[in-house]
């Protein structure tokens, strides 16, 4: 009996003792297959394509788009983040006058700005974009007055009145089939889930000839019927165009990105458009290698720093990301401060994490803050003198920086101070895009959602970012459960925060990837590179790829039609009517076949 259970034992040993030996967890294996330097075609290659005989002749995603407004507004940066992440050309005009003004043919989706439409004058040239073979898209109404008020905008809109100017809401009414998730009810005050949506809107009695995918739940409303619901965002057929209409200010933010995807789905047989395929978790401060704020943390966890990190926090971030498949990327930091005469004296705990985290695919990245306030340039400077005492070589390809490190950050970026670093990440700045180039090999990917903070707002912005990206950075800011000033930042209760929200609202989207962050950086830097393609013949979609690197990610939104097969790549279903492609050669077909 004894030596049966010794057997398992001594088996259980030996594989340890072989797997540490034949891996080398000192070495970053996603900086050996991160990607720089993909840059789109030349405009010769490009012309070549478009002027090519086998040019495919309907070509639904690569739409010319204009946005009518100020270039630089909310909305207008949406608009432009939306083109250049789907592979559109984006041309913009201050006012519907100035475009008229200029032969611009080729537009296919035009997005109006509420605040560049001018009345009178504008009415006739509402008139004329019916006329067009276009889709028409106001990213947010007039003054419901102004609406009642103008025939060939009520037209164009599909309005026939107002049955109130300013309606309350009790609840909003997302349609199945526009963004994934499926279908939507959010109800104020319901569950623990903050509101943070629009809590009032104009009123508008709509034609027989509109579809409404979204809808408020007014106060006052006892009807159960959806259609005697007030409509937040429609469509209407008007002579040659297709119009949509937004009641509220949903597409003035990232929220944006997926309602125009889920638009141009709505206006088409079907529609094809590249995607990132990257679901990310940051966490960030974690782990720490110096024995700081001990006094507090015996008093509150009746543990030290290290028993904290390693016997409390780590376990559950283990479980948490084997429960929901996520990868971790961990940005460390040896101090929290610098200049207190404290040196880091855990030296030996930075290896014991790199091999957690490879035996995980996970992830180290480097914390670029402080709480005392020491420069990026300092700090890097000190921490590398920590990982050489700890015997590292570690590259490390992925950065978090504050948002306050921020400018300095990008300042040493720029002259060559971080030859490793691939991507950055950190609490968004203002007016950013989601993905931008800090310098030529590193591209910053913005947070798009804090794991302990939640609202309908935040669900509505997570379906938009996978219906349009299949992307997500879930950050995790441990800081605090290390500093904790409340009873909220406690591990205890920040851990069931954090594990509730990501369980509940991200367990639809487990058709997408979970990938590290310089994963996902590469994904990023091929998805902005690749230019494409695509048409229908019959119930065949052929997909022509140009500056591909690897396999690259679509999405494919369909109307009771399934894929059958693909040839030059793979597929899998992410929900009814939509397909994630992997494109491993230049040219791809998509065989439909009818949905039963």
């Amino acid at each position: 009996m004894l030596l049966m259970m010794a057997v398992p034992l001594i088996l259980f040993m030996f594989i340890w003792v072989y797997q540490d030996s034949v891996n080398d967890y000192d070495i970053n294996e996603y900086a050996e297959r991160s990607v720089i330097g993909i840059s789109k075609p030349q405009n010769g290659e490009e012309g070549e394509r478009h002027t090519a005989q086998d040019t495919l002749i309907s070509n639904p995603a690569l739409r010319d788009t204009v946005f009518i407004g100020e270039r630089e507004s909310d909305m207008g940066g949406v608009v432009e983040q939306w083109c250049l992440y789907a592979g559109r050309s984006f041309r913009c005009y201050a006012t519907l006058a100035e475009y008229f003004s200029v032969p611009d043919e080729n537009a296919k989706v035009i997005c109006v700005a509420p605040e560049s439409l001018s009345f009178p004058a504008d009415e006739q040239l509402l008139d004329e974009l019916a006329l067009r073979d276009i889709v028409v898209i106001f990213g947010e109404l007039p003054a419901s007055e102004v609406v009642e008020s103008i025939p060939s905008l009520r037209e164009l809109l599909g309005v026939e009145g107002v049955s109130s100017y300013r309606t309350a809401l009790k609840g909003i009414y997302l349609y199945k089939g526009f963004l994934l998730g499926g279908e939507k009810l959010y109800m104020d005050g319901e569950g623990d889930a903050e509101w943070e949506l629009d809590l009032s809107i104009s009123w508008y009695h709509l034609g027989d000839r509109t579809d409404v995918y979204m809808a408020g739940i007014a106060e006052e409303e006892q009807s159960t019927r959806q259609k005697q619901w007030p409509p937040i965002l429609w469509k209407n057929v008007e002579g040659n165009a297709t119009v949509f209409a937004v009641n509220g200010n949903y597409l003035r933010d990232e929220t944006g990105l997926g309602f125009l995807e889920g638009m141009m789905a709505k206006s088409d047989t079907y529609l094809l458009y590249p995607v990132v395929n990257a679901q990310n978790i940051t966490v960030a401060d974690y782990p720490g290698f110096t024995a700081e704020n001990e006094e507090k943390l015996q008093a509150i966890y009746g543990a030290s720093y290290r028993m904290i990190l390693q016997n409390i926090i780590w376990p559950n971030l283990v479980s948490f990301s084997d429960q929901m498949g996520f990868r971790l990327t961990c940005f460390m930091t040896p101090q929290h401060l610098y200049l207190d005469g404290m040196e880091p004296d855990m030296g030996e705990e930075l290896l014991y994490y790199l091999r957690q985290l490879k035996v995980r695919q996970g992830e180290m990245g480097w914390s670029a803050g402080s709480k005392d306030g020491l420069s990026v340039e300092e700090k890097w400077s000190r921490d590398n003198l920590f990982f050489g005492e700890a015997g590292s070589s570690y590259a490390y390809t992925a950065a978090y920086v504050p948002e306050q490190n921020r400018q300095e950050f990008e300042e040493l970026a720029a002259k060559g101070a971080f030859p490793d670093l691939r991507t950055v990440t950190g609490a968004n700045k203002e007016d950013a895009f989601l993905f931008s180039f800090v310098s030529e090999n590193i591209i910053s990917q913005e947070i798009t959602h804090r794991a302990d903070q939640y609202n309908f707002r935040d669900d509505l912005r997570n379906r938009s970012l996978q219906t349009a990206l299949g992307y997500t950075n879930i950050l995790m800011e441990l800081e605090c459960v290390t500093w904790p000033e409340t009873e909220d930042e406690r591990w205890e209760n920040y851990s069931k925060k954090v594990l509730g929200n990501i369980t509940t609202w991200w367990k639809d989207y487990g058709g997408f990837e979970k990938t590290t962050l310089t994963e996902s950086a590469c994904r990023v830097r091929k998805l902005l590179a690749v230019d494409y393609e695509n048409g229908r013949l019959g119930d065949e979609i052929i997909l022509r790829l140009y500056n591909r690197q690897g396999d690259a990610y679509f999405l494919l939104r369909t109307h009771d039609k399934d894929v059958g097969a693909v040839n030059g790549g793979t597929f899998s279903r992410i929900e009814e009517n939509a397909w994630l492609i992997t494109a491993q050669e230049d040219e791809v077909k998509i065989s439909l076949v009818n949905a039963w």
